[in-house]
């Protein structure tokens, strides 16, 4: 309690030759205009700092915005943005089945590239377009795409929850039960 009274006490120093109401009601005036005067000031200069980071922000964002307008789009992409990168476009059909493992090794590389979903010789397939530069990149994804389906065998199919508890049961009844003897021993 008593922290709080010294942490909120004021000396105020007036010399005057006569200290009447008037002046020590002009002299709090000027003690509190000033007060209030630093709370503005201290506003402001907070203001202005959030204002600052505002602005880095911003101007941070329309740098990368340009420095993506200038690289162009990465990765997956429609064929007419693939196309307008100016460079040679190649092509490759790829299963259905295997597509996915395909994009993700892609992805895994960078490589720029677009699809389009066909039927061919009545079988659905992706066609995969890629710039002529990432063809070395595409002789790498193939590898590794063909290396993952060689080494994968078909899953085995696990049975189910309530075929593994009817076994369950079937062994937990066929365990002969324990018998348990109660004996007492009259120790004191």
């Amino acid at each position: 309690m008593q922290e709080e009274v010294e942490n909120r006490s004021v000396n105020l120093v007036v010399s005057t030759g006569k200290l009447s109401i008037r002046i020590l009601l002009t002299a709090l005036r000027k003690y509190l205009d000033s007060r209030s005067n630093k709370r503005k000031i201290r506003a402001q200069t907070i203001r202005s700092e959030k204002r600052q980071v505002k602005m880095a922000g911003r101007l941070e964002r329309e740098r990368d915005r340009v420095r993506k307008e200038l690289e162009g789009p990465r990765g997956k992409q429609t064929v007419k943005q693939l196309m307008q990168s100016g460079k040679d476009v190649h092509q490759i059909p790829v299963n259905q089945e295997h597509f996915r493992e395909f994009r993700k090794v892609l992805n895994k590389y960078g490589v720029d590239f677009a699809v389009t979903k066909g039927v061919f010789n009545g079988k659905p397939r992706y066609l995969v377009f890629f710039k002529a530069k990432d063809e070395q990149l595409l002789n790498l994804v193939l590898q590794e795409c063909t290396q993952k389906q060689l080494g994968m065998k078909k899953p085995v199919r696990k049975q189910s929850v309530l075929q593994t508890l009817a076994k369950m049961k079937a062994i937990a009844h066929s365990t002969p039960k324990k018998t348990h003897q109660k004996q007492r021993s009259h120790t004191r």
